[in-house]
């Protein structure tokens, strides 16, 4: 009896990348509604700007390879990419930032490489660094969790509050000065404290 090796995959994919990437973009809603609850309407903002500059970069470089637009421009994947790179540069990021970022995932990170499964670095990430490196002031600002009114928002101001008064206090680090500085530990000898001088 003779078996013949076969390459991986051993079973023949069934699911089109679209099957994958839609239903990653829908789990991404529930967390795209808290970061606005806690870092306000800045996110959807972003979202907009970003998904219309991958589907932009998308179309422009699916052009300049010659491929048809509607079948991998519609798989999910641009979308996907520009959802992450909302999601990670701050709320109130200037729009041509966010589309810068997003058009170096999709048409550097991604394209230049062969498109999707040819691509090296992940396209979000490798937009995100991008962004880092070129954009330091711009990525800088990302405030903390806070309401319009500064707490907290959905009632976890209290429990918040509680979270950080139950954390020890922090030590500061050695050399920083003041008495709070010096290690805890018995009196040095040979050192008198005089009343009167």
């Amino acid at each position: 009896m003779r078996f013949d090796p076969a390459p991986a995959p051993h079973l023949p994919a069934s699911r089109r990348v679209s099957d994958v990437m839609l239903p990653v973009a829908a789990a991404l809603v529930p967390a795209a509604l808290v970061h606005g609850w806690y870092f306000g309407p800045g996110l959807f903002l972003n979202l907009i700007v970003a998904i219309a500059a991958a589907l932009g970069g998308e179309a422009i470089a699916l052009r300049a390879a010659a491929k048809p637009i509607r079948p991998f421009a519609g798989d999910g994947s641009a979308l996907v990419t520009a959802v992450l790179i909302a999601f990670c540069v701050p709320p109130m990021t200037p729009a041509w930032v966010t589309a810068a970022g997003t058009l170096f995932a999709i048409v550097v990170a991604k394209h230049a490489y062969g498109g999707l499964g040819y691509n090296v670095f992940n396209p979000a990430m490798a937009g995100y660094a991008m962004l880092l490196i070129a954009f330091p002031a711009q990525m800088a600002g990302f405030p903390g969790p806070q309401g319009a009114s500064g707490a907290v928002p959905g009632g976890a101001d209290s429990v918040w509050r509680g979270v950080l008064a139950a954390a020890p206090p922090a030590r500061p680090p050695p050399g920083a000065g003041g008495a709070a500085a010096a290690p805890p530990g018995p009196p040095t000898q040979g050192r008198r404290e005089s009343a009167g001088g």
